[in-house]
């Protein structure tokens, strides 16, 4: 007995976030409507002064091995404490994140209290992100800004820099959300077993699979 099975297989994009540049974001209501953040971490838990600290989804990392990110209490936006950048010579703060993220907002509080122009940029390893992340010019103590952004495209890190700080002068990152890449849903896993049952039957019965794949997106 020889037999011929079809199978249709469609694939299902965003159309919001397929293909589009960037979104940036300075107000985080606007950012939690837009992205829904997966996870939100407030730094709550202290820890000792040190070069690299783990948290729950990502790793911050000073990228000159300086012991420079510190649990501070002086300066937040929601709660008791929050993340601090103790600067240094040429210092730059690198976020790892795993599982990959497409979105990212932060509180980001104490920059740009010295000096007529400075800027807080960030580069993404993908090359997508390349923005200004906070400006400032004798701002008060404890300056709050917001930023953020949605992606199309999965972003394993975020790298901060700035060439307008000076030796000891002070970032606080407060609030941190993000949005990951969500592992296949349990309908996607189903479909891809079915079409393996499918296959197989069809190879015992000595017959043929055609498969066509809708790739809309």
């Amino acid at each position: 007995m020889t037999g011929r099975i079809v199978v249709l297989v469609a694939t299902v994009c965003s159309p919001s976030l397929v293909g589009a540049s960037p979104i940036f974001f300075s107000s985080r209501p606007d950012f939690d409507t837009a992205v829904v953040p997966t996870r939100v971490e407030g730094f709550e838990d202290p820890f000792e002064t040190a070069s690299s600290v783990a948290f729950d989804g990502f790793t911050v990392t000073e990228v000159s091995d300086f012991a420079n990110i510190n649990s501070r209490i002086d300066y937040v936006s929601a709660g008791e404490r929050a993340l601090g950048f103790t600067w240094n010579g040429d210092t730059q703060f690198r976020f790892d994140f795993s599982p990959p993220i497409t979105g990212f907002a932060a509180d980001i509080l104490d920059f740009g209290t010295c000096c007529s122009a400075m800027t807080l940029d960030v580069v993404s390893d993908t090359g997508e992100i390349n923005h200004v992340a906070a400006t400032g010019g004798d701002l008060p103590r404890g300056n709050l800004q917001f930023w953020g952004f949605e992606s199309s495209d999965p972003i394993s890190s975020l790298s901060f820099s700035s060439q307008s700080l000076s030796d000891n002068d002070l970032i606080v990152f407060d609030q941190v959300a993000f949005r990951t890449v969500p592992e296949p849903s349990g309908k996607f896993v189903a479909m891809v077993a079915m079409l393996m049952m499918l296959i197989q039957t069809a190879r015992l019965l000595g017959g043929q699979v055609t498969i066509h794949l809708d790739l809309s997106c």
